[in-house]
């Protein structure tokens, strides 16, 4: 009788253990409408997240006014509670010029390589990959989601032939309206050489807000409704 005591105070401690240890979050499934500022004029954005099926994921975010527009498509998968790109395509057209770029992930060689026309062969790659090494894109949804759980804000992008580390910092709280809705939001901000701030509230798997620095200018995106 003192044995089986034992043994069952064991695996219900046990039990407790595994149900508070922190857990990674499933990939959320999203359409989010934003307001946007393009180019120093108003905009339409959207990001979106959706399965592919095979622990594969489709993220889409996309911003256009009568100037231009940029869109950005990464596809990817989730490991060991980390998101990994896997393919990218980045297509802008401003005032009649357009470009394209697509990168390949490759984790199993660990190289990734860029392909547009206007890219140096510099840009081209390829670049040595490392374990949760980021995309533009998927950097957005990674800082909402590890900001949530607690985990580091420090990440490697790779873009164009090259590595960059940035950096987020909580920088106090602002309220952000999204549908006639007031939410407080956190402000993370970047340091490192791309210019990106993110603004993460409970219960949104995207950023609530984001202002990034883009070659001609500034972006910002400020969530209007999210289904």
């Amino acid at each position: 009788m003192t044995r089986n005591f034992k043994s069952l105070t064991l695996m219900a401690g046990l039990a407790a253990t595994l149900i508070a240890a922190p857990a990674v979050a499933a990939v959320s499934t999203v359409n989010a409408n934003y307001k946007a500022n393009y180019m120093g004029m108003s905009a339409t954005g959207r990001i979106s997240v959706s399965a592919m099926g095979g622990n594969k994921y489709k993220s889409t975010l996309s911003v256009s006014n009568a100037l231009g527009f940029t869109s950005q498509v990464t596809v990817f998968d989730e490991a060991h509670g980390t998101l990994r790109p896997l393919s990218s395509t980045d297509s802008n057209k401003f005032m009649g010029k357009k470009s394209d770029v697509k990168a390949n992930y490759d984790w199993n060689g660990g190289v990734a390589r860029w392909d547009g026309d206007d890219l140096s062969a510099e840009k081209k790659g390829p670049a040595r990959m490392q374990a949760g090494d980021m995309d533009a894109l998927l950097l957005n949804l990674a800082i909402v989601r590890d900001f949530a759980e607690g985990r580091p804000l420090t990440y490697r992008m790779l873009e164009n032939g090259k590595a960059s580390i940035l950096r987020f910092t909580p920088a106090g709280k602002e309220t952000v309206t999204i549908g006639g809705k007031t939410v407080t939001a956190t402000k993370l901000v970047g340091s490192g050489t791309k210019s990106l701030t993110v603004w993460a509230a409970p219960g949104y798997s995207v950023p609530v807000k984001i202002v990034k620095a883009i070659d001609m200018g500034k972006l910002t995106l400020t969530l209007s409704s999210v289904n």
